[in-house]
């Protein structure tokens, strides 16, 4: 039966490992999502500075490109909109995805713990029957 418990301890061994892996690969998806995000606040950060230009620059005759500049700006809005959404689920379904590998974390440490358990109390009773002549 132990090398059933140690066939299974390699098991969960592996399970650990591969939800550390996955763990990470979250790590490294959310800093290189962030990092775009970050990205994308700047552009958009200096396309409404251009913006704000190019109204300083107008005169109240040029009512077309004011307008023009005014549906941008619209849109731009828009594009930020959607981004605070983007953020808050993105924040919303990674929390989400951690929790469960955490738990699964846990749930595995447990498992591992019992199958070390299991094998310290056979291995005792081994050494028990040794010293009592095999009863």
């Amino acid at each position: 039966m132990s090398e059933e418990r140690k066939v299974r301890e390699n098991e969960i061994k592996s399970h650990l490992r591969s939800l550390e892996q996955k763990r990470d690969d979250l790590e490294v998806t959310k800093r290189a999502v962030w990092q775009q995000e970050d990205d994308e606040d700047m552009e958009l950060t200096i396309a409404a500075g251009s913006l704000e230009r190019m109204t300083i620059c107008c005169s109240p005759d040029d009512r077309a490109i004011l307008q023009l500049i005014e549906e941008k700006q619209e849109i731009m809005n828009n594009i930020r909109n959607k981004k605070l959404n983007f953020a808050t689920e993105f924040e919303y379904e990674t929390k989400k995805i951690q929790k469960q590998i955490d738990w699964e974390m846990e749930d595995t440490y447990m498992q591992l713990s019992a199958v070390r358990k299991e094998q310290e109390e056979d291995t005792k009773e081994s050494h028990t029957e040794d010293k009592n002549g095999g009863w």
